[in-house]
């Protein structure tokens, strides 16, 4: 989502486009179908409640969207404190401890510091209630600047701010990012063996694979091998080789089978279907079959891009 303008001087030009990029999130999420868990409407909107009633107690006369910079509330414990904790620990580390000062039922704490601002930002976070960060449109507290600027740009500013440098895919949070990385996108190991196709002349060429090498966006393939069955017997009838860019090869070959088997079914009401992905559609009628999940990756890895 396009981030919205810096500051309106109009109260109700403000609202209407505050409150109208907040509907477009919500029915962004609500049809979001790449998570396992898809939420409701009704749960989404109730997500995005605070940062309506954010906006609409909002004074101007400047009316700013939330940003990182003006939504997250750093929270500091008083100079006295500061210079308290300070000395006693200085007089803990001169008796060679490095110790945290809070004593609770006669037990100290026994986290060590080499230096006294980290004691103080563990001290804040473990043994008071107030965090170093808090959120201003909803009260979430955080340990760390990084999780409450993430918060912010996700929940109030419908950010995904996690990018998949092989695609467009952006994600709100870096787990998911890590998942459709380590799914979809095929990273071969640096000093695996690579293939390259000139389409001129269809000779192969071979080196050792490295990062530097395929830069660019340069398609990443991998080649598997599936073993057909007759559906009848279970004997094995023969084996053929497929590439990918899937990193499980097991994804691709059910992907594979379906299609097949689609296209099959196609076919046999008389109607032409596109035959591209679907070279085994006479296998399929012959009664054979193969198990995606017998799917066996070659090892070998392939770059379109040379």
């Amino acid at each position: 989502m396009a981030l919205p303008p810096t500051g309106y001087t109009h109260r109700g030009d403000f609202l209407a486009e505050m409150k109208n990029n907040i509907l477009l999130a919500i029915f962004e999420e609500a049809s979001d179908t790449r998570t396992p868990h898809k939420k409701t409407s009704n749960s989404v909107i109730q997500e995005y409640k605070s940062t309506v009633e954010y906006y609409d107690k909002m004074e101007g006369p400047l009316f700013e969207p939330i940003s990182i910079q003006n939504a997250i509330l750093k929270q500091e414990l008083s100079a006295d404190v500061k210079t308290f904790l300070s000395e006693e620990w200085k007089k803990l580390n001169e008796k060679g401890q490095h110790q945290c000062p809070f004593v609770k039922d006669e037990i100290r704490c026994s986290q060590t510091f080499s230096n006294p601002s980290q004691m103080l930002k563990h001290y804040q976070n473990l043994h008071t209630s107030t965090t170093q960060f808090q959120c201003k449109v909803c009260n979430a507290n955080f340990y760390e600047r990084a999780a409450a600027n993430d918060h912010v740009m996700v929940k109030h500013m419908f950010l995904k701010p996690y990018q998949c440098k092989e695609c467009d895919e952006s994600f709100s949070v870096k787990r998911s990012l890590l998942h459709h990385q380590a799914t979809v996108h095929l990273v071969p190991p640096k000093g695996s063996i690579i293939y390259t196709e000139n389409k001129s002349n269809k000779k192969l060429a071979w080196f050792v694979f490295s990062r530097e090498k395929s830069e660019g966006g340069a398609l990443k393939t991998q080649i598997y091998m599936i073993i057909w069955f007759d559906k009848v017997t279970r004997k094995v009838m023969g084996i053929s080789f497929e590439y990918t860019s899937l990193k499980d090869v097991k994804i691709a070959a059910e992907k594979l089978r379906k299609k097949n088997i689609r296209a099959a079914e196609i076919l046999a009401e008389g109607i032409t279907a596109n035959s591209y992905g679907c070279s085994y559609v006479d296998e399929i009628n012959n009664g054979w079959d193969f198990d995606p999940n017998d799917a066996v990756p070659m090892e070998m890895y392939g770059d379109d891009g040379h």
